[in-house]
């Protein structure tokens, strides 16, 4: 077995230590590649080396290994097998460049897939978060001797429908040979706390029936639901935020998901997805990702009235008033906050709606899209300043503002 260099993020999470672990394999012999012919059926490489399993981590786009070097590809899903083998999971051993041995037998490695597309699963736990108001699910993958290889950390409200907050690692060094896969899953309902109906919730019939319901007005209810304008499903861990296309599509759980105006979604959240993966890559690093929501959004009835805006009943599945998202380097002990207002409805950003002093000139963050509030206004905090406001977020020992990195050939206008 090759020597192996341990890659590890550490999030604390109300006071407990997480571990993110990932290994990456260097030497000669095989070079397995991120991006396969059949991505949705590409089984997930798995480290076996030691008794605690571990995700293999590309090097520039390839997995090496070093010549009859043994690893595990498995088929995570339900009732999902390899299909040369008829297992969940399997020991393959480098022979040379693509080509694999499992079953005694020499194979092309991209030929090695899984009976149906892999998709991750959750795992819930009794560890507490959001002082006390959510509980830590995990996503990624089952693998044997009861281990689950950790994606994506979920602070859920199983009571009220809410996902508080959503953790993962990005990669920086490997971002820019992410999978492009196009294809997308649908949303998995599992995790979701009961009578969270999230499957029907967001589908713009219903969403209009129930504005019509809380608004007091169906003409009103229209205004904010049509086809140009809805509430859509969006990623607190985004799907471009991992490397495998495997990885990609274990992001799509409605757990991981808050209701967010497609104008926004598609707009400056979207540009903000790609500035922090860019950021990744620009400093090489791996950097933490905390993503979360903040209060319930309030839009005025028939009588003018504020008024909360759920998607189940008259409490669950919260349309929050505010997003953020914090990226911490653990190496530095440095962090950026961004805030986005969950509204395409109001013009200016009021003085209620700034959580926090905005720093984006002082540290280069600072974009002329950020002030368009038709595709959700955005700014910058200390993340130190936006988790002592919002008070549920991640325990993180940050010290010091990121700087943005000279992005200018990277940022991307939509």
């Amino acid at each position: 077995m090759s020597k192996n260099v341990m890659f590890s993020a550490v999030i604390v999470l109300v006071g407990a230590l997480v571990f993110f672990q990932f290994v990456g394999v260097s030497s000669k012999g095989c070079s397995l590649p991120l991006r396969a012919a059949d991505e949705e059926h590409m089984p997930v490489l798995v480290d076996n080396s030691t008794s605690k399993y571990k995700l293999i981590i590309p090097d520039k786009g390839n997995v090496i290994l070093s010549k009859d070097e043994r690893i595990i590809l498995l088929c995570p899903s339900y009732r999902n097998t390899l299909a040369i083998t008829n297992t969940n999971s399997s020991v393959i051993t480098c022979v040379n460049e693509q080509t694999i041995k499992i079953l005694k037998k020499n194979e092309d490695f991209q030929k090695v897939v899984c009976s149906k597309g892999v998709r991750g699963a959750t795992m819930s736990t009794n560890t507490k978060c959001a002082n006390g108001q959510g509980r830590i699910i995990k996503i990624g993958f089952p693998v044997e001797r009861g281990q689950f290889l950790t994606l994506i950390e979920t602070c859920y409200d199983g009571k009220n429908g809410n996902a508080l907050y959503s953790s993962h690692v990005l990669i920086g060094s490997e971002m820019d040979y992410a999978s492009k896969s196009n294809f997308r899953p649908p949303f998995s309902t599992e995790g979701l706390g009961p009578g969270v109906s999230a499957d029907v919730a967001y589908k713009q019939t219903y969403e209009k029936a129930t504005f019509n319901s809380v608004l007091g007005s169906a003409k009103l209810a229209a205004q904010y639901i049509n086809k140009s304008s809805y509430l859509a499903r969006g990623h607190l861990a985004p799907d471009a935020d991992f490397l495998f296309a495997s990885w990609q599509y274990a992001t799509f759980f409605y757990i991981n998901t808050v209701p967010q105006w497609q104008a926004i979604n598609n707009g400056n959240w979207k540009r903000l997805e790609y500035l922090v993966r860019d950021t990744a890559a620009f400093y090489g690093e791996d950097l933490e990702v905390h993503t979360g929501s903040y209060k319930v959004l309030q839009l005025p009835d028939v009588n003018e009235a504020p008024t909360n805006i759920f998607l189940v009943s008259k409490s669950k599945l919260a349309v929050p008033r505010f997003m953020w998202k914090i990226i911490y380097s653990k190496k530095s002990r440095k962090a950026i906050a961004f805030v986005a207002l969950n509204n395409p409805f109001v013009t200016r950003l009021g003085t209620k709606d700034k959580l926090c002093t905005n720093i984006c000139n002082r540290y280069g963050w600072d974009r002329s899209a950020w002030m368009d509030g038709s595709k959700g206004f955005i700014y910058c905090c200390d993340a130190r300043d936006l988790l002592q406001v919002i008070g549920i977020g991640p325990k993180l020992d940050v010290r010091g503002v990121l700087d943005a990195p000279n992005l200018s050939n990277r940022f991307y206008d939509f």
